[in-house]
Order: C-alpha cells, then sequence, then structure tokens
C-alpha cells in the first residue's frame, strides 16, 4: 500500500500584532503566516534556507496569484495550525492551498490558494523548477480532499 501525501503543518500563536481593533487576524497577516510556512517549509523540507535559494542560487518564488477565504474568525492568543498542501506542480510554477485551523479543531477558519513562479532574480523570468526543488514539493503533491480535510 502506498503513502497518501501529507500537507506540510506549522504552527503559528496569532499575537497582538497581528490583529486588528476588532480583535481578530488582520487580513494581510494570513497572507504574511502562509509565506512564513512556505519559508519554514524550503527549510525543513528541502534543507535549504529560503535566503540561501534567493542570494547563491538566485532563484526566487514570487506570488502571482491568491485568494483567501475567510470563513470564521481567528481572535488573539489562538494557535493556528497551517497545513500547506502541494495541489499542482507546473514546470516553472507551483501552486499551494493552505487550510487554516486552530489547534485542536477541525473546522477550517480560512483557507488560501497561492500560486507561486520559480524565477531567475537577475532576469526575474520564468525558469524551469530545479530537480532538487521539484522533488521536494512532489512529497507533498495531492489533492485535497471533498472534506478539506489535512
Amino acid at each position: 500500500m502506498q503513502d497518501v501525501p501529507k500537507p506540510y503543518h506549522r504552527q503559528f500563536l496569532l499575537t497582538f500584532g497581528e490583529v486588528d481593533w476588532a480583535r481578530i487576524l488582520y487580513f494581510p497577516n494570513l497572507f504574511h503566516i502562509c509565506h512564513s510556512t512556505l519559508e519554514a517549509w524550503f527549510a525543513e523540507q528541502s534543507g535549504q534556507h529560503y535566503a540561501v535559494i534567493l542570494s547563491e542560487r538566485r532563484i526566487g518564488f514570487p506570488t502571482v496569484h491568491i485568494a483567501a477565504d475567510f470563513v470564521k474568525p481567528m481572535p488573539y492568543g489562538i494557535t493556528l495550525d497551517i497545513a500547506m498542501h502541494v495541489t499542482r506542480l507546473g514546470s516553472s510554477s507551483v501552486s499551494l492551498t493552505y487550510l487554516v485551523r486552530a489547534v485542536g479543531e477541525t473546522a477550517i477558519r480560512a483557507r488560501v490558494r497561492h500560486v507561486v513562479a520559480c524565477v531567475d532574480m537577475e532576469a526575474f523570468s520564468a525558469i524551469p523548477l530545479p530537480t532538487d526543488l521539484r522533488d521536494a514539493f512532489a512529497r507533498f503533491l495531492a489533492p485535497i480532499p471533498e472534506s478539506g480535510g489535512g
């Protein structure tokens, strides 16, 4: 029996600086949390810190599309569990979906669909995903279950 790929998980405590006057996650900070999750994935799963990929390999992954659904408030003081799913690998792009829950809960609080392009940082033009990074992303490539699990 083949193992089903699992999403990459990261936890994030919502601090005072991430919330707005309504005492819930300020919407731009959700995108920051997702990008921080991707940066952590690079360090833990590709074996290379994102700063090294940018500065030494001269490869970047800028956002080319992002959309979010806010389903349930994310108040100050809760710890979020971010499940990062790789949903598609293109020749020079990666599609990701982040399912955001509070730790210990099954209900989704937010869903973020994010597409990044692989670019040469000198020319800032698309390049094919390097084999090592493609292989690392491929370990997490799986459709999201209909139930939104992850």
